[in-house]
C-alpha cells in the first residue's frame, strides 16, 4: 500500500512540473513573437509549414497534432498543414479502431481546412517542364532525338497509361532533366528515349531491367507495352516511331536486331507502293541516318545518363 502512495505521489508530481514546464514554455514562444514583431523584422503571425503529415508514421503525426495544440497554441503562431485527409483519416483509424470519428478527431486539431484544387498529369507535366527550362535545355530541330517535345509527349501518354501519381511524375521530370544536364555537347540528347525508359523504370522496374539485360527481346517488350496501350498505330506516329525504332536497333537480345533488320529490308524491297511507306520503311530511313551518326549504339550512353541522374533524390 505504501508503494502504491508513493508511485501515485511521484507521477502527480511529475505531472505538476510537467504542466509547469509547458507553461513556462508557452510563455517563453509568446514573449519571442512579441519581440519579433517590435523588431519590425517579420510581421506577425510566426507561420509554420508542416509538409505530408500524411506520410509520417501514424503515432508520430498523431502526436504532433496533439502537441500543436496542447504546447504550441500560442497567440502570435499559426501552423498550416499539407496533408491528404483522407489518408490520415485512415492512419487514424487504424490506431484508434474503424469505427473511430477520425473527421471529428481532426476538427479538434484544424480550425480551418481549404482544399488545393486537382492538377491534371498533363498540365503538372507542362507546368515543370517550364520550371525546369527543358524547352531551352534541348536543341530542337538541330538532330533526331533532341527535341524535348517529344519527350514531354511521352511522358503524359505514359503516365496516363500506367497511372503514375504527381510525385512519380515529378521524379521522372527530375531525372530527365539531369539527364540531359549531363550530355555531353557533341552528343545526341536522346531525349524521346531518355523519357521513354526513365517511366518504364519508374513504373514497370522488371520490364526495363529484363530489356537492359538482353533477358527480354524487343518484341517481348513490346507485347507487355501493347497491354498498356502501345500498338502499332502509335509506333507509326511521332514520337513513338523514333521510341519504336530504338528498341529494336537498341535490343541487347543477341542476334535480334539483325534479324528485324533483314525483315526491314525485305518488306521494303517487296513494297508494291512506295509512295505511302511502311513502318518498316520509315524503320529503314531512321536507321540509316542514325547509323551515319554512329547512334545505333548509343543505348549504354543513354543508360549511363538516367543511372547518375536516377542518384539524387527528388
Amino acid at each position: 500500500m505504501l508503494y502504491v502512495e508513493s508511485w501515485a505521489k511521484k507521477k502527480i508530481e511529475k505531472h505538476d512540473e510537467e504542466k509547469k514546464t509547458v507553461k513556462h514554455f508557452k510563455e517563453s514562444l509568446a514573449k519571442f513573437v512579441e519581440k519579433i514583431a517590435e523588431s519590425g523584422r517579420l510581421e506577425s503571425p510566426v507561420i509554420f509549414f508542416i509538409d505530408e503529415l500524411d506520410r509520417c508514421r501514424p503515432s508520430f503525426a498523431i502526436e504532433l497534432l496533439e502537441r500543436i495544440k496542447h504546447i504550441l497554441s500560442v497567440r502570435g503562431i499559426v501552423f498550416v498543414l499539407s496533408l491528404d485527409r483522407s489518408q490520415l483519416s485512415h492512419a487514424i483509424r487504424g490506431r484508434y479502431g474503424a469505427g473511430f470519428d477520425a473527421d471529428g478527431y481532426l476538427r479538434r486539431f484544424i480550425d480551418l481546412n481549404f482544399e488545393l484544387p486537382v492538377v491534371s498529369p498533363e498540365r503538372y507535366i507542362d507546368s515543370l517542364f517550364s520550371e525546369f527550362d527543358l524547352y531551352n535545355l534541348g536543341r530542337s530541330g538541330e538532330r533526331p532525338g533532341d527535341d524535348v517535345s517529344a519527350a514531354q509527349e511521352i511522358i503524359k501518354q505514359m503516365a496516363g497509361w500506367y497511372d503514375l501519381s504527381l510525385r512519380a511524375i515529378g521524379q521522372c521530370i527530375t531525372e530527365l532533366t539531369i539527364a540531359i544536364r549531363i550530355a555531353p555537347q557533341k552528343h545526341w540528347l536522346m531525349c524521346d528515349m531518355s523519357a521513354f525508359f526513365i517511366v518504364l523504370r519508374a513504373s514497370k522496374p522488371e520490364l526495363f531491367e529484363g530489356y537492359a539485360s538482353g533477358k527480354l527481346g524487343t518484341k517481348e517488350l513490346l507485347s507487355e507495352l501493347s497491354k498498356a496501350g502501345v500498338d502499332k498505330k502509335h509506333l507509326e506516329q511521332t514520337p513513338w516511331r523514333g521510341v519504336g525504332f530504338f528498341l529494336h536497333a537498341w535490343s541487347r537480345k543477341p542476334g535480334e536486331f539483325q534479324t528485324t533488320l533483314n525483315g526491314w529490308n525485305s518488306a521494303f524491297a517487296t513494297a508494291r507502293d512506295l509512295r505511302q511507306p511502311s513502318l518498316e520503311a520509315s524503320y529503314l530511313e531512321l536507321y540509316h541516318r542514325y547509323e551515319a551518326n554512329n547512334q545505333i549504339n548509343a543505348f549504354e550512353a543513354v543508360k549511363n545518363r538516367l543511372d547518375f541522374a536516377k542518384r539524387f533524390p527528388s
